[in-house]
C-alpha cells in the first residue's frame, strides 16, 4: 500500500534475483580483509560492484584498483552479499512461493556442504583469520545470515540435508569460533552469537550454555563491555551499533523460537537501554556525534533496521520517535561524503515497521543538557546550539588520541565534526583521521596525547549548561581541565592545560569547521609546519602573531560561527586547510600555539548566528 514498500519489496528481490540468476562461488578464490577496500591513490572507500571482480574503479578519483588486496575483498564481498541473499531469498519464497528462491538457498548451502575445508582466506594477522570470508568475524556474520533464512524455511529442507549441513559446516564452523571468544571486546560478541544461533538451530544446548554463560560469553560480554549508562566500553557509536546488531538479531530470534531461558529476557532488557541512550545522545537533526573509530558521518538512520526490530519487542516512545524519523529524508543517511541521502530503508521496516500514517504521533522524549559520567560524554544543549564532549578513553581499543576533544552542531548543521575512521587500510588513517592534531583539542609538542585514561566531571549543572572536566597525565605530567558553559548563542570555551613539574612546552589549541575562514587581519604563508603527527598533511599554512584578542569568522550561507580568541602575550596562529575522509574533501582549520609555557588558558568565545 505503499511507494517505499514496494521499493524495498523490489529492490530486494533484483538483488536477490540477481545471485538466483548469477551465483558462482569458487573454493580457490582467497577472501580479504574489508579494511583494504579503499583506493590506493586518492584513500578514498570503493564501491562494490558484483560485477566487476577485478577492476576496482575509484567512483571519486577514477583510478583503477586492480591489485590483489582490494580483489580478495571484492571476493569476501561477493560471498558475504551471496549468504545475505540467503535471507531474503527465504523470505521472498514465504511471500511468493516461487521454487527458484528455494533452490537458490540449497544451491548456497551446497556450496558450503561441499567445499567448507577448502575455503581459503588471508587477514592482516593469524590471529584474525577466517575460514568463510577473509576473517573469523564476519565469518560470525556469515552464519547468522544463513541460519537466519534457514529457519524461515526449515519445513522445506530434507532433514538429511540439513544434518549433513550441521556435521560438516554449521557445528565445525561454531567449534572454529570458540577459540576466539577469549576477551571482551565486539569481535567476540558477533562470535558468540553466531555460536548460539548453531547451538538453537542444531538443539545442541551444551553449546547454547556456553554461548551465554562461559567467561567470555554474552552475559558477561553484556555485563563488564558496557558502561553504567549502557554503552559499549570502545567509545565508539560505531561499535556500540556493531555489538547490538547480532545481538538484537539473536534477541529476537530466541524470543520467535520461543526460548525461556532467563538469561533471554535479561539481554533483552540491556539492549532496550543500548538503543535509548544513542537516541538521547544523537544531536537535534538525528546525526551522531563520532568519536573514536567507526565509519565517518554517522546517523541514527544508519541503523534504522536495529531500532525497527526493537521497536517489535518493546514499547518504548524513544524507540518510536526514531522509528518514526529516520525514513524518507527526516534524519538523513550521510554518504561517505557526509552528503545527506534519503533513506527508504530495507526488510527490518518492511517486517517490523511503524505505520507512517503514525509517524506525526511520535515525538522525540525530552533530552536537555546531559552528561553520561561513566562514559565520559556530556552534551551541552540550548537554543539550537549543541556541544558534545569526550573527555576520556575507557580502554585502546579503537580509541583516538584525542582526550578533550569535542563536536558542535548549530541549528540543526553538525558544522564541528570528528572525522572518525574510513577504513584502517586507508593511508589517512593513521596518519591524520587517528591522531590527535585532527581533533578539536590541545596538543603539546607536536606530540600525540600519550596516554589514554578515563577523565573526571569536576562539575555538571543541566539547568545552566555548564560542565567542567579533566583529565589526567594526557602526556606525563601534564593535565587537560576543560570548562565549557553554553548559552545565549554562545559557548564559553576555557582549555587549560598544565604541566605539573613546571617543565615549558609547546601548547597547540585546535578547531575545525564547516565554511568558509574570515578575518581581518594579514596572515602571512609559512613553511609547513612539521614532517609527521599530522603536521605534513596541513595544506598551504599562514600565520598571525599578535598578543591582542584575535576574531574570526567560519561563514556558511546561512550562518556563521564567530570566534573570539582572548589574547596572549606570544600567541600564533595558523590557518590552514586539511583533510577529511578523503584528500577530495577538506576543510579549514585553526591552530593557536603558546611556547615555552608551563600552563596556559586557553579563553575562546564561539558565537552562533543565523543569517
Amino acid at each position: 500500500n505503499y511507494d517505499w514498500a514496494e521499493k524495498i519489496y523490489q529492490t530486494t528481490k533484483e538483488k536477490t534475483d540477481w545471485f538466483v540468476e548469477n551465483y558462482h562461488d569458487d573454493p580457490d578464490w582467497v577472501n580479504g580483509w574489508g579494511h583494504n577496500y579503499v583506493c590506493d591513490k586518492c584513500g578514498e572507500s570503493l564501491t562494490f560492484n558484483r560485477e566487476s571482480p577485478r577492476d576496482q574503479v575509484c567512483k571519486v578519483c577514477g583510478h583503477h584498483n586492480t591489485g590483489d588486496k582490494q580483489n580478495n575483498v571484492w571476493n569476501s564481498m561477493y560471498r558475504n552479499q551471496a549468504n545475505g541473499s540467503v535471507h531474503n531469498a527465504a523470505i521472498l519464497y514465504k511471500l511468493t512461493g516461487d521454487a527458484k528462491y528455494l533452490e537458490h538457498i540449497k544451491k548456497v548451502l551446497q556450496f558450503y556442504l561441499e567445499n567448507y575445508e577448502r575455503l581459503k582466506c588471508w587477514s592482516p594477522h593469524p590471529k584474525f583469520l577466517g575460514r568463510i570470508s577473509g576473517i573469523h568475524l564476519t565469518d560470525a556474520g556469515d552464519l547468522i545470515s544463513l541460519l537466519t533464512g534457514m529457519t524461515i524455511v526449515r519445513d522445506e529442507l530434507d532433514e538429511t540435508f540439513i544434518r549433513e549441513l550441521g556435521e560438516k559446516f554449521f557445528i565445525p564452523a561454531a567449534k572454529y569460533l570458540k577459540p576466539f571468544v577469549y576477551y571482551i571486546n565486539n569481535i567476540p560478541v558477533w562470535e558468540a552469537c553466531a555460536v548460539a544461533m548453531v547451538a538453537l538451530f542444531y538443539g545442541l544446548d551444551d553449546l547454547l550454555e556456553w554461548a551465554f554463560k562461559s567467561e567470555y560469553g554474552l552475559i558477561n560480554q553484556l555485563e563488564q563491555g558496557i558502561t553504567k549508562e549502557k554503552f559499549w566500553y570502545e567509545g565508539s557509536v560505531h561499535y556500540h551499533f556493531y555489538c547490538i546488531a547480532p545481538l538484537t538479531n539473536l534477541y529476537y530470534y530466541m524470543t520467535a523460537m520461543d526460548c525461556q531461558a532467563d538469561y533471554v529476557k535479561q539481554m533483552g532488557e540491556t539492549l532496550l537501554q543500548m538503543h535509548i541512550m544513542p537516541a538521547e545522545l544523537a544531536f537535534e537533526n538525528g546525526i551522531l556525534p563520532n568519536p573514536n573509530d567507526g565509519w565517518p558521518f554517522l546517523s541514527l538512520a544508519e541503523y534504522a533496521g536495529s531500532y525497527d526490530t526493537m521497536n517489535a519487542c518493546f514499547d518504548h516512545p524513544m524507540l518510536k520517535w526514531v522509528c518514526a524519523n529516520v525514513y524518507d529524508g527526516r534524519t538523513a543517511k550521510l554518504e561517505r561524503t557526509g552528503a545527506p541521502a534519503k533513506s527508504e530503508g530495507g526488510m527490518q521496516r518492511l517486517l517490523f515497521g511503524l505505520n507512517p500514517a503514525e509517524y506525526d504521533r511520535y515525538a522525540r522524549p525530552y533530552v536537555g543538557t546531559k552528561l553520561w559520567e561513566d562514559t565520559n560524554f556530556c552534551m551541552l544543549r540550548d537554543g539550537g546550539i549543541e556541544v558534545f564532549l569526550k573527555y576520556g578513553l575507557m580502554t585502546e581499543s579503537h580509541s583516538h588520541d584525542d582526550i578533550m576533544n569535542m563536536e558542535i552542531s548549530a541549528f540543526g548543521d553538525v558544522i564541528s565534526f570528528d572525522l572518525s575512521s574510513n577504513g584502517y587500510g586507508n593511508f589517512l588513517f593513521g596518519e591524520w583521521q587517528r591522531i590527535t592534531l585532527s581533533h578539536v583539542t590541545v596538543v603539546a609538542d607536536m606530540q600525540n596525547h600519550t596516554k589514554k585514561n578515563r577523565g573526571k566531571c569536576l562539575f555538571f549543572d543541566e539547568k545552566t549548561n555548564h560542565v567542567i572536566a579533566k583529565a589526567e597525565d594526557v602526556y606525563p605530567n601534564i593535565d587537560f581541565t576543560r570548562d565549557q558553559q553554553l548559552g545565549g548563542g554562545k559557548l564559553k570555551d576555557i582549555f587549560t592545560a598544565e604541566d605539573k613539574t613546571g617543565q615549558s612546552h609547546i601548547y597547540d589549541y585546535t578547531f575545525y569547521c564547516k565554511g568558509e575562514l574570515e578575518y581581518d587581519f594579514t596572515a602571512t604563508p609559512c613553511e609547513p609546519l612539521g614532517d609527521q603527527e599530522g603536521y605534513q598533511h596541513l595544506l598551504n599554512p599562514a600565520k598571525y602573531t599578535t598578543d591582542e584578542d584575535i576574531v574570526l569568522k567560519f561563514v556558511q550561507p546561512d550562518k556563521e560561527t564567530k570566534l573570539t580568541i582572548k589574547g596572549e602575550k606570544g600567541t600564533t596562529l595558523y590557518i590552514f586547510k586539511s583533510y577529511m575522509q578523503s584528500i577530495n574533501n577538506q576543510r579549514w582549520g585553526i591552530i593557536l600555539r603558546r611556547e615555552g609555557q608551563a600552563k596556559t588558558v586557553y579563553e575562546v568565545e564561539y558565537e552562533f548566528t543565523k543569517k
